[in-house]
């Protein structure tokens, strides 16, 4: 299995690194994310009254998604998340157990396309829009699934994966978390710039599914190529731009 691409533009967000000079910084290992106070995406562009609604995981989204939906067009969208709206769901719980009822607004928001959902409102968006949930390397299923888009046509795809990890008070085991919460967007087409392969492999399932996050750190680092090993096998990535 093997695809080749273009990567217009791009852009990561996380909760814990502000800017561009901070991502590098990470990238570099020069910084401790433990020591790093949390932030909340402003999304200032969007009314107060749909802000007050979305939870960390759709601000992270609309925070790198948005400054590139101008170059878009109208074009599809395919939304990855490994952990979804985990946190609201635990939340929901905790309500349902402590109160015997939940936040009508919480439950509505709670399926794990609701964050594509709101894009779609927000945007008046009424194109093709796919949601996936591919275990550990939801990442490259959704770059495989953006080049099926263009293949079939499409001049150009907004891929959009983000996380937000199981919050630490909900003391669930085994349980692998992603080191933050994290958003990257970018605009697929038609190109040579990128290489995407995948060879089966019997990989030890150590839980790893933030793949995007070291597709950031290699591209901060200027590598030309690196490997996302999951428990289903090795995605073999080369960088010719």
């Amino acid at each position: 299995m093997r695809a080749t691409f273009n990567i217009v533009q791009h852009r990561a967000v996380s909760n814990k690194l502000a800017d561009d000079t901070a991502w590098r910084l990470w990238a570099e290992n020069a910084l401790n994310i433990a020591d790093l106070p949390e932030i909340k995406p402003a999304v200032a562009f969007l009314p107060a009254l749909l802000r007050r609604r979305l939870d960390l995981l759709s601000r992270l989204m609309f925070q790198a998604a948005y400054p590139l939906a101008d170059d878009l067009g109208d074009y599809p969208v395919v939304f990855v998340s490994h952990d979804g709206e985990i946190n609201r769901s635990f939340e929901m719980y905790v309500s349902l157990l402590k109160d015997a009822m939940v936040s009508p607004n919480s439950f509505s928001l709670s399926v794990h396309n609701a964050a594509a959902g709101q894009w779609s409102l927000v945007r008046q968006f009424t194109g093709e829009t796919v949601a996936l949930a591919a275990r550990r390397d939801g990442f490259e299923c959704g770059v495989m699934e953006s080049v099926s888009m263009l293949n079939d046509g499409y001049p150009r795809v907004l891929l959009i994966v983000a996380d937000n990890p199981l919050s630490a008070e909900f003391s669930v085991t085994p349980y692998i978390r992603a080191p933050f919460a994290y958003a990257w967007a970018g605009i697929l087409e038609k190109g040579d710039d990128y290489s995407l392969s995948f060879e089966p492999a019997e990989n030890q399932d150590n839980g790893f599914y933030w793949g995007v996050l070291n597709f950031i750190q290699a591209t901060k680092q200027g590598k030309k190529s690196f490997v996302n090993q999951y428990a289903s096998g090795n995605w073999q990535w080369q960088i010719r731009r």
